[in-house]
């Protein structure tokens, strides 16, 4: 591998560690924002930990609008 290669396999494995890093960010942001939608729906914010949270808010929210009719 030479020099141009090696710097292009090292910048394409730097975007890769900076998008799982940013999925994971969302992630938590997501779980954070869902515990207050729990919390407002007189749910308790723990749900946030068992119920399938992912980096699409809707689909988040779609499994807490489950829950809450479960409940």
């Amino acid at each position: 591998m030479d020099g141009d290669e090696r710097a292009k396999a090292e910048k394409d494995n730097e975007i890769a560690e900076l998008k799982e890093q940013l999925a994971q960010f969302q992630i938590e942001k997501n779980r954070s924002e869902l515990k207050s939608v729990l919390s407002a729906r007189g749910l308790s914010a723990e749900f946030a930990d068992i119920v399938a949270i992912n980096d699409d808010i809707e689909a988040s929210q779609a499994n807490i609008d489950k829950l809450d009719k479960l409940f």
